[in-house]
């Protein structure tokens, strides 16, 4: 598959709707053909980057709601500096 025919697959793979691919991938899920073979890897791939991004942003919202937990709590403690 040439370089430029690859990138608009993922491109089309990336627009897709979690729907639409895995209805794509019953259909090529037969694996008769190379091409078939090839677009079920592609697809394969596009889903396990989507749940690693749901893990990333999942981790990356874990960690702001504990910076800003821990922010209110210093601020919710008295200060013990004496005057």
């Amino acid at each position: 598959m040439p370089s430029s025919t690859a990138s608009r697959a993922n491109r089309l793979l990336r627009r897709a709707s979690d729907h639409d691919l895995s209805e794509h991938f019953n259909e090529v899920s037969r694996q008769r053909t190379a091409d078939e073979t090839a677009a079920w890897y592609q697809i394969l791939a596009e889903m396990e980057r989507r749940d690693e991004l749901t893990e990333r942003r999942a981790a990356a919202r874990e960690r702001y709601q504990a910076t800003v937990l821990g922010r209110r709590f210093e601020r919710a403690r008295p200060s013990s500096t004496p005057m």
